[in-house]
């Protein structure tokens, strides 16, 4: 405790032991945690791709509409 207390008058920082998990633990809460993620990032990945599918294919079904428009105007002024 006195290293500790002269360590911080002397204005450097406290030495801590470094404590490690042990390796079976420590793996299996990597594994679920990175499980987690995985599914996370699935759900991110599926959203972004439908949101971006229904943009697309709302922009082509106005450029469709939009052409069938066209086609029956002209076919009216004649």
């Amino acid at each position: 405790m006195n290293a500790c207390r002269d360590s911080i008058q002397r204005g450097g920082k406290p030495r801590l032991n470094k404590v490690k998990a042990s390796g079976g633990w420590h793996r299996f809460l990597e594994e679920i945690y990175r499980a987690e993620l995985d599914k996370i990032w699935a759900q991110i990945r599926q959203g972004a791709l439908i949101d971006s599918l229904n943009s697309y294919m709302l922009k082509l079904s106005r450029r469709s509409l939009n052409r069938v428009d066209k086609i029956i105007k002209f076919f009216i002024k004649k």
